[in-house]
């Protein structure tokens, strides 16, 4: 059940990721929009010599409109995210979990059998090889340890399917 948790865990922190990464585009949006005002005071402040007041103050009502408009983006595009937050559905299925676990126990069997055929492989090479032989001894066992780790990985992933199958 610690697994689910971590798997859980996991699903929550990368959730926040996409939260703050699309709280971050808002900010951007907000920035740009901020860049946008600034600029044009500034292209205003130059030109007001140039033009008389009544097409500067179109201008201004124009480009005021525009931010607005930019303005009520964001405000929709911060509503929205408040609305996928309120959908995310904190319940991982069951299905899901017991497909991957699948999946992951046909790997370790994969794994398995590429070390037993690794150490026999090894142990065929090391008797045609001279002085190879101390090499299949030293590593022999640590190929040993790998499929072992890989069992009780096996083990695990085999607890894990039976908790959520009996849950179901």
């Amino acid at each position: 059940m610690t697994n689910a948790v971590s798997i859980r865990t996991t699903l929550l922190q990368s959730r926040t990721k996409l939260i703050k990464l699309c709280a971050i585009g808002i900010t951007v949006f907000n920035v740009l929009g901020i860049g946008f005002s600034i600029s044009t005071y500034m292209n205003l402040h130059g030109s007001l010599d140039a033009r008389s007041g009544s097409d500067l103050l179109l201008e201004v009502r124009e480009n005021f409109a525009a931010y607005e408009a930019m303005e009520r983006g964001t405000r929709e595009n911060m509503a929205e995210i408040r609305q996928m937050n309120g959908k995310i559905d904190l319940d991982i299925s069951k299905n899901q979990i017991l497909a991957a676990a699948n999946v992951l126990q046909e790997s370790e069997k994969d794994f398995q059998i590429f070390y037993r055929l690794l150490k026999v492989n090894i142990y065929h090479l090391s008797g045609e090889i001279p002085g190879s032989m101390s090499w299949y001894e030293t590593y022999g066992p640590e190929i040993d340890l790998a499929i072992e780790r890989s069992r009780s990985r096996q083990l695990k992933i085999l607890q894990i399917q039976q908790a959520y199958a009996e849950a179901a």
